[in-house]
């Protein structure tokens, strides 16, 4: 089974998520921020939002 991203690491990106979510998209500088915050990798910090966009955003709010 594979494991979950740190607590810490999603609540900072969540936050990030619904702060904007208007336009849910980070750009590459904001994107290379998360990834300094959360000691993510670029490719999980895409892959979180690609989700994260579907999970927790209805398809009226985006």
């Amino acid at each position: 089974r594979r494991s979950n991203h740190p607590q810490g690491a999603v609540a900072i990106c969540r936050r990030w998520l619904f702060a904007h979510r208007h336009h849910p998209y980070p750009t590459a500088d904001e994107k290379n921020e998360l990834c300094h915050q959360t000691g993510l990798r670029l490719s999980q910090i895409n892959d979180w939002f690609v989700n994260a966009r579907r999970r927790y955003l209805s398809k009226g709010e985006h």
